[in-house]
């Protein structure tokens, strides 16, 4: 009788362990930032984020090529069609360059990306905290 009692407590805590996996794989799931993505005439600002698919970052690269900006992809891996892993190298017309990467793990809910201004005033890669 005790090794049941015992048992049956042990199938409870899987399951439930198990349930609190799901409904944490689910949060994060539906956790995912929205992408960020205005390229205009005065600069350019890209959030990346794993709702990105392989279209969004050509388009990003086509648009920033109309302004002089040169993107290049040295890494992206998706995972169910979703971007996992970036990372990526910018210049600007101004001679300006940066480098940056990330398996979007360890952000804590900050952008990453880049936010650029042609003009050179501004040039942010990886990530972008905001301004207090």
């Amino acid at each position: 009788m005790h090794y049941t009692l015992f048992h049956s407590k042990q199938k409870i805590m899987i399951k439930n362990i198990q349930i609190s996996i799901y409904i944490l794989c689910i949060s994060c799931a539906l956790g995912f930032p929205e992408p960020l993505i205005n390229i205009n005439n005065q600069g350019a600002e890209v959030h990346f984020t794993r709702k990105m698919k392989q279209e969004d970052l050509n388009s990003i690269k086509s648009s920033l090529q109309n302004y002089g900006v040169e993107i290049n992809y040295l890494d992206s891996k998706f995972d169910g069609g979703n971007l996992s892993k970036l990372s990526f190298e910018i210049k600007t017309l101004n001679g300006q360059v940066g480098e940056a990467s990330t398996n979007f793990v360890n952000l804590r809910g900050k952008p990453f990306g880049f936010k650029l201004k042609y003009d050179g005033s501004e040039f942010i890669v990886g990530e972008i905290k905001s301004k207090l």
